[in-house]
């Protein structure tokens, strides 16, 4: 079976030396592709944390958002019963071409024919080209992971889900936008820790790298967890019967 597009499993640890050891046991080329694959990961060769700048990639981020919900939801909708599928392409067909709103993306994307997700596919290069020109010259990226600390659980209907950021409602799926930023490009991303929200729940950020500089993201987390702490367990629950 053929691996999906976006598709993305990393390991979970304690600490960025116990990251950069999963990846020395787990990367490795797909079978298929073994005979001539060899996995070569740079090696960091930044030694310490220097002052940090601002920079951005040279690319429109809502249309970076939009090609990652279109590769992503034309995967999600690959499995859907003919009949369904029927029904969501005329769903779509109804649709403004210029709505580029989640929902419409979202809607139209479960229903891409191929010569469309090429072009989704091209433009998807473009940014990984604009990414390579921005990792020429920086070596790290920090953005937010997500729009928002932990939340409620919501039970309701995942299209009438929202989530307040910073005051305003916005769609459940908005938290997605960093996460899918750079996951459509297939870049490296390390999320570390930085703290605790107001109300005392865990915040992180991620560093974000160049394609295959996986080992140099853990690394600039190992780095400032030896500057601001890394993984703090949590306070241990305490029952009503005292356990």
């Amino acid at each position: 079976v053929a691996a999906p597009d976006l598709a993305v499993c990393g390991p979970l640890a304690r600490c960025a030396e116990d990251l950069a050891l999963a990846m020395g046991v787990l990367v490795a080329p797909e079978p298929l592709d073994r005979p001539g694959w060899k996995i070569d990961l740079r090696k960091p060769s930044k030694h310490a944390l220097s002052d940090s700048d601002a920079a951005r990639p040279d690319f429109v981020t809502k249309l970076g958002h939009v090609t990652y919900l279109n590769l992503l939801n034309c995967i999600m909708s690959a499995g859907l019963p003919p009949e369904e599928y029927a029904r969501v392409q005329a769903r779509a067909a109804k649709i403004d071409p210029s709505d580029l709103s989640d929902e419409a993306v979202t809607l139209r994307a479960a229903a891409l024919n191929h010569r469309q997700w090429l072009g989704a596919n091209n433009y998807r290069e473009g940014l990984r080209s604009a990414w390579r020109e921005f990792f020429d010259e920086w070596d790290i990226l920090i953005c937010p992971q997500t729009a928002t600390p932990a939340f409620e659980h919501d039970h309701s209907q995942l299209a009438e889900r929202r989530l307040n950021v910073d005051g305003d409602d916005q769609p459940y799926f908005q938290q997605i936008f960093w996460a899918g930023l750079t996951t459509v490009s297939y870049l490296p991303s390390t999320v570390f820790p930085t703290g605790a929200s107001r109300t005392g729940l865990p915040i992180g950020l991620q560093a974000v790298g160049a394609e295959y500089d996986d080992l140099i993201t853990i690394d600039f987390a190992r780095l400032l967890a030896q500057e601001i702490g890394g993984f703090q367990p949590p306070p241990a629950y305490v029952g009503g019967d005292g356990r």
